[in-house]
């Protein structure tokens, strides 16, 4: 019986009641189940119980109403909580029930143990979500949970990450949205900077510029730059894609952006040595976001490492900083120094890029260009990577050389080859080390008896007289892989050419039509097939029947060489 009903009671019988009978539980004509039967059969609900009390003790009567115990050990009449208030048991009025939730607005709020209510999740209007009272949720098309585990989502961070000051240079992200309806893009900093709201339209592909972000694209050491990131927000699923350059200047790389409910706690890093330019270094780095206030990140790097030291972060690379939401902490390798194979681990969902500013590949080796990617977490890589090299640019007939860092994520990981990689590396001792594979125009498959991170560089121009500089793309391994993907084209970057990576046997079409020249991978399951759009198509579509991978790049050889390169997406694991 509830404390409500037998508090009823007790106010009863100090009202009426003659001979109290609640310390037997039953009195003439009651039956112990508190149900007051008469011989014209008639019942009356009644509780029997005592109406002595504690000074001082609190009892809800109902849900919004108190009585408290008086000096002579019998409750006082009951009164109302202020308003919006209930009644706890043991506490009295409080402002909510613990574990209670509720919508106020826009906010999705829980009642916390202290009795008070706490917002749990803000339902954003730029993603179309609103506060759904029966659900208790946030509800919409761009619902966390009802998006599926692929680069298409409602929630993005874009970063200006470090790169070498060109004054022509612009940075962009372009909106891909596959849908059938329109997306309205909204794109958020801090409030120096005035929030833009495009329409992406339905099947298109969209450019957004936005300006470089001072402390990030031209750090010298480490930074932590509060809303250093983009927040871009999509009403309805869209793909985001960051250039860094975007139009056709010296120094250029390309990141495909994960949405935020996709994000990892736990990464490691692939960089590259710093470049040693006449009297100077052009650095790598790496940059962490945080989409939660009150995030901590930890930093643990390889012995030996040399870093430039940032807020919580020394310069052996590693330490702690607490984020916010939308802040990015920055890291920059030493001089000399390499920061591949560092660790970092958010105790929330982070997102993490890593790159250089612009790099010798191979050590040594002209000419320089930014490198970056988007890392992918620990829980999502895996065991086997099919690796085609990038072809030439002219003609687009044979691939070139390129190099491969193999990161592992634990000790003692083994490695094969096929085909078999003459002298090429078969073990790593332990987690962050790592092997780089020698310069090779070899497509290959890799496979290791632990989870590795795998990263693809491209050459520069002196190494192979080619007409490219280097660009990285973080290869996906072959459990996430999917069945669709879609490219766009950059007018200033014209013609893109595309790697798209299958099982064989696999149908696979480019906006409806078929793709047949695949060329085999070793003795292993699995081809490779090359095709360059010479125009801009819009938003092109690669499906297949079984799941692919497709990667996209583009050189230019104008004033200088310089590249992009980036994964088209894929399916990754909840």
């Amino acid at each position: 019986m509830t404390s409500s009903l037998r508090l009823i009671a007790a106010i009863t019988i100090i009202a009426g009641c003659g001979d109290s009978t609640a310390n037997t539980g039953a009195s003439e004509g009651t039956s112990s189940t508190g149900e007051s039967t008469s011989s014209t059969g008639d019942t009356t609900p009644t509780t029997t119980m005592t109406a002595e009390c504690g000074p001082g003790e609190i009892q809800c009567v109902g849900e919004t109403e108190i009585a408290v115990c008086g000096d002579d050990g019998q409750f006082g009449p009951p009164t109302a909580c202020p308003a919006a208030g209930v009644c706890v048991d043991g506490v009295g009025c409080a402002g909510c029930t613990p574990g209670a939730v509720r919508c106020d607005g826009d906010a999705l709020q829980q009642c916390s143990d202290a009795n008070e209510w706490e917002v749990v999740q803000t339902c954003s209007a730029a993603q179309g979500l609103a506060c759904d009272d029966a659900a208790m949720a946030c509800t919409g098309v761009c619902a966390p949970d009802s998006l599926p585990m692929t680069a298409s989502g409602c929630e993005f961070y874009a970063v200006t990450t470090v790169n070498v000051y060109d004054p022509a240079g612009r940075f962009a992200v372009v909106i891909e949205n596959p849908g059938d309806s329109d997306a309205s893009v909204t794109i958020t900093r801090n409030e120096d900077f005035t929030p833009l709201v495009e329409t992406v339209l339905a099947g298109t592909a969209q450019a957004i510029e936005l300006p470089f972000v001072g402390g990030l694209s031209d750090a010298i050491v480490g930074k932590l730059v509060y809303d250093g990131a983009y927040h871009i927000e999509s009403d309805r699923p869209v793909r985001v894609v960051q250039y860094n350059t975007f139009n056709v200047t010296a120094s250029t790389d390309s990141s495909l952006l994960w949405p935020r409910h996709t994000w990892g706690s736990d990464y490691f890093v692939a960089s590259y040595p710093s470049t040693a330019i006449n009297t100077t270094f052009n650095r790598g780095w790496w940059a962490a976001v945080a989409g939660t206030d009150e995030t901590t990140l930890e930093a643990t790097s390889l012995p030996g490492t040399k870093s430039k030291a940032g807020p919580g972060i020394g310069v052996d690379g590693s330490g702690k900083a607490p984020l916010d939401g939308g802040d990015v902490l920055e890291i920059l390798s030493g001089d000399p120094g390499d920061i591949t194979g560092t660790r970092l681990v958010g105790d929330r969902p982070i997102q993490v890029l890593g790159g250089h500013q612009c790099s010798f590949v191979p050590v040594g080796v002209g000419y320089c260009d930014h490198l970056e990617d988007a890392m992918l977490p620990i829980s999502q890589l895996g065991t086997e990577y099919v690796v085609a090299a990038p072809l030439t640019a002219d003609p687009p007939t044979t691939r070139r050389a390129q190099i491969v860092r193999v990161i592992a994520t634990e000790a003692d990981t083994t490695l094969t080859y096929d085909p078999p990689l003459p002298g090429a590396p078969t073990a790593i001792a332990g987690p962050g080390e790592f092997v780089e594979l020698e310069p090779s125009p070899e497509n290959f498959v890799l496979v290791s008896d632990k989870p590795v991170l795998v990263a693809q560089y491209m050459a520069g121009a002196q190494f192979d007289d080619s007409e490219t500089d280097p660009s990285m793309l973080v290869t996906l391994p072959v459990a996430r892989w999917h069945t669709s993907h879609y490219v766009h084209a950059l007018p200033e970057w014209l013609p893109p050419d595309i790697d798209i990576l299958a099982p064989t046997g696999a149908t696979v079409t480019l906006d409806g039509m078929a793709v047949t020249d695949f060329e085999d991978v070793g003795n292993s399951p699995y081809r490779i097939a090359h095709v360059r759009l010479q125009d801009d198509p819009g938003l092109v579509a690669i499906e297949s029947d079984k799941p692919i991978a497709v990667n996209v790049y583009a050189t230019a050889d104008l004033s200088s060489s310089t590249s992009y390169w980036h994964s088209a997406g894929g399916s990754l694991a909840r």
